[in-house]
């Protein structure tokens, strides 16, 4: 019989219908549950803190080469510190 006459008793009673109520894993599913939406959050979070640091570094070579460009150093030591670069 499904309906016992209490209605708190049945196969459909809230919670025990979808696993949550009772049972031995009944804890486990929201857990899991919360558990992921907890860490989606803190990942985007991070993400949206941390803005580029993900993209490729730059390399000493392509520093040295916008250091030139902009004219702090001049040919004669851009060329110096390029051999010592490509050297090691």
């Amino acid at each position: 019989m499904w309906h016992s006459g209490n209605w708190g008793d049945g196969f459909c009673n809230g919670a025990s219908f979808f696993g949550f109520g009772h049972g031995l894993f009944g804890w486990i599913f929201p857990l899991l549950f919360w558990g992921l939406i907890i860490y989606g959050v803190i990942s985007i979070i991070r993400r949206l803190i941390s803005g580029n640091q993900f993209s490729k570094s730059e390399s000493a070579l392509d520093i040295l080469k916008k250091r030139y460009a902009a004219g702090e150093i001049n040919e004669q030591e851009f060329s110096e510190m390029r051999v010592a670069l490509t050297s090691k």
